[in-house]
């Protein structure tokens, strides 16, 4: 790393990092993944993901536009509002947040594009990681970023970037393996939020009906 980027306190937004996979899985390896900077939560950067075709690093802003960002998380249309402040009603909070524009796909998911990863001194930087330079990129176009973003995975890199690596494999497969389990939540999902309305004592059943009518329709 850098010098000047040892302190991952001084990380700006776009700052982008790089990581050549090796000797985890056939349809990663010798790729290079790229951490762009995108803000942070509990102390610890937010990054969005692209993933190159082939083993050539890109070093230009062309090169990087490129490349498509990855998907690091998926959530259900019904859960799109959580997570529920008590301190306000529900109906006041989902009326609000229904103002969002959303983007779900043609099956009612919702895609993340972020990941948390806990680096917060110069010891935690990933040694393998490099730096790239700092980038103002466009951003996905179907971009979901939850309400609380405490609700965006994140992981320990020594520990948990092969749980990494497979959720990048799961979300931009061609093959969609994730999709038949998806959509079997989903339907567990509207049962869920029903039941979440209506554990609320300030709910009538005509209000969770009503506000039933809004979580479920897809706009």
């Amino acid at each position: 790393m850098v010098k000047e980027k040892q302190n991952p306190k001084e990380w700006e937004i776009g700052d982008t990092f790089y990581y050549q996979a090796k000797d985890y899985n056939k349809e990663l390896n010798c790729k290079y993944i790229i951490f762009i900077k995108s803000g942070i939560v509990n102390n610890a950067p937010l990054f969005r993901v692209k993933v190159t075709k082939d083993s050539k690093l890109p070093r230009t802003i062309e090169e990087l536009e490129s490349i498509d960002y990855a998907r690091t998380g998926l959530v259900i249309w019904e859960s799109r509002f959580l997570p529920l402040d008590g301190n306000i009603p529900d109906r006041q909070l989902i009326l609000e947040r229904n103002k969002v524009k959303f983007y779900p796909d043609e099956n009612g998911f919702l895609y993340i594009y972020q990941v948390s990863i806990d680096i917060k001194s110069k010891r935690s930087i990933p040694k393998e990681w490099g730096y790239l330079g700092k980038f103002d990129l466009s951003l996905p176009k179907d971009e979901f970023i939850p309400f609380s973003l405490g609700n965006i995975w994140g992981f320990i890199w020594n520990i948990g970037k092969n749980w990494f690596f497979d959720r990048l494999l799961m979300y931009n497969s061609e093959k969609k393996e994730y999709i038949e389990h998806a959509k079997k939540r989903r339907v567990q999902e509207i049962g869920a939020m029903k039941l979440i309305l209506s554990y609320n004592s300030r709910n009538s059943k005509e209000e969770v009906d009503e506000l039933m009518d809004i979580i479920t329709a897809v706009k």
